[in-house]
């Protein structure tokens, strides 16, 4: 089976963007565009680690989390960890019913 890495990119780098511009509009921000697309640039390098046998230690749990804030901090910013702490809830809420929803069209 032939896997093209920039399709993988690509794909989650789309899926990223969108879950970030959702978050912030449940959160009632007005995101930087160009910030946001770094922040899912971020994101969709983060998926690249699985064709490194080598790096699989980057899929702890702790590591995910690292790298989700570090999506929420280049995409939002820190204004206070009340703020950072909403934004990245909101984050996970959007990726969970995000989640649920394809799972839910798959059955």
């Amino acid at each position: 089976m032939v896997v093209y890495v920039d399709i993988v990119f690509a794909a989650n780098f789309v899926l990223d963007f969108a879950m970030l511009m959702a978050a912030a509009k449940v959160r009632g921000l007005r995101p930087v565009l160009w910030r946001c697309a770094l922040s899912a640039a971020v994101g969709a390098g983060y998926v690249l680690f699985m064709f490194v046998p080598e790096l699989s230690a980057f899929y702890s749990f702790v590591v995910k989390c690292l790298f989700s804030a570090a999506m929420i901090m280049t995409a939002f910013g820190f204004r206070s960890p009340a703020g950072f702490a909403g934004d990245l809830a909101a984050f996970y809420a959007v990726n969970a019913a995000a989640a649920g929803a394809v799972l839910g069209a798959h059955r």
